[in-house]
Parts: C-alpha cells; structure tokens; sequence
C-alpha cells in the first residue's frame, strides 16, 4: 500500500490559509505561541484546493544536528514556520526535520471511531462475543485504517515522537502541507470528531523521534 506519510527563519509575511485550515494546516510566525484557531463544521469541497504558501519564503534555517532546538519548541497547536516548507525555501521537504500531526494513541479512541463511524466489526469470538454491540477493536481498526486510506490516499500510522509518552496516530507530516488538500483536511477532522477528540487538547505537532534536532 502506497503512502503520503512515507516523506517528511521567520518572516515578516504571513500566508492567510483559507478555512477551515486553520487548526491543522495553518503556521505559526513565532516559536513560543499556541494559539489555535477555530474548526469547522463537516463539509465536502467539491473541487480541491491546495493551502495557501507564502509570498515570501524565509531562507532555510541551520538546524544543529545533535542539538534539541526543535525538540524544545514542540509539540504544539500550530507549526512554526521554520518548519513548514510552504514558508521556507528549501530545495525539498526532505530539507527540514520530521514533524507529526498526530494525537495520543489509545485502542479507547479507535473503538469509539469504530463505533461512530459504522466500521466496527463486530466480535464473533470469546467473552465479549456474548455481549451485544460488541466490536473486534483490532479488526475493526485495520478495516478504519482501509477505509480512510480508500477515501482520502492518507495512510494513518503510528509513530513515535519526542514529547510523548507513548507512539502517537498521526495523520500527515509537516513534508506533506504543501500537498494535502481541503477534502483531506475535512476527513481528518472528521476522523477526530468521530473519536469525539477534545479539540482543546489538540492534534498538535510532534518531532519524530529520529529526528536528533
């Protein structure tokens, strides 16, 4: 199976991204803000758009191999700009160090978006088999990780970062913002909503855990 999750200074101009982006696509001018903006509501983009990049790209900046600038600043709401490609002019994605969208991973979530979803499938076997309403969780999150990748070409993975104590689900990496669409955008909020996620607590920005920055 093919996958988009298999990649990936400041500047006194800021790209307004176009809504809903804001939450999970959009950057942050500064290393230290948090704020997030709204979400929208459920809806489908009949013709696909591209998020906004900026006019005027900052130079790349020296990320330190070895150091732990970048480790310092996440994980957070809103990506800086220093590492977003769509801000920076960098010569490939590959440029700047792995970053994750992503929430903490519990088999609690998967069974509510199962449930919520109508991808369950149900337990035909042991204890839990005599319990009606019961779902197979492992089986039902292949058949959710299958039907969101036939929907939207995002592979959901699981991955690990630094500043979790646990792997996170994550959704795209910061080498995928210059690609992700509206309608893939839509579909991980509305992955999140079927989890009934507090959108308070996030998804926010991780550094994958190779990454030694």
């Amino acid at each position: 199976m093919s996958s988009l999750n298999d990649s990936s200074g400041p500047s006194t101009t800021t790209a307004a991204l176009p809504e809903p982006c804001d939450l999970l696509l959009d950057h942050d001018d500064s290393e230290v803000s948090d704020n997030q903006s709204e979400s929208s509501s459920r809806s489908v983009t009949p013709e696909p758009k591209r998020p906004a990049q900026a006019k005027n790209k900052s130079p790349p900046f020296p990320f330190e191999y070895g150091k732990s600038r970048v480790r310092k600043m996440l994980p957070r709401l809103v990506l800086p700009r220093l590492l977003d490609p769509r801000c920076v002019a960098i010569q490939a994605p590959t440029d700047i160090p792995l970053c994750w969208l992503g929430i903490p991973f519990s088999f609690a979530s998967i069974s509510t978006w199962a449930k919520n979803s109508g991808l369950g499938v149900p337990c035909t076997e042991g204890y839990y088999s005599r319990i009606p309403g019961s779902i197979d969780v492992m089986k039902s999150w292949l058949a959710l990780l299958d039907h969101f990748y036939e929907e939207t070409g995002i592979t959901i993975d699981i991955r690990d970062v630094w500043g979790a104590e646990y792997p996170i689900l994550a959704f795209i990496s910061n080498r995928q913002t210059c690609d992700i669409t509206m309608d893939q955008h839509r579909a991980i909020e509305d992955v999140l909503e079927d989890m009934e996620f507090d959108k308070e607590e996030g998804p926010m920005w991780y550094l994958d855990k190779r990454e030694l920055y």
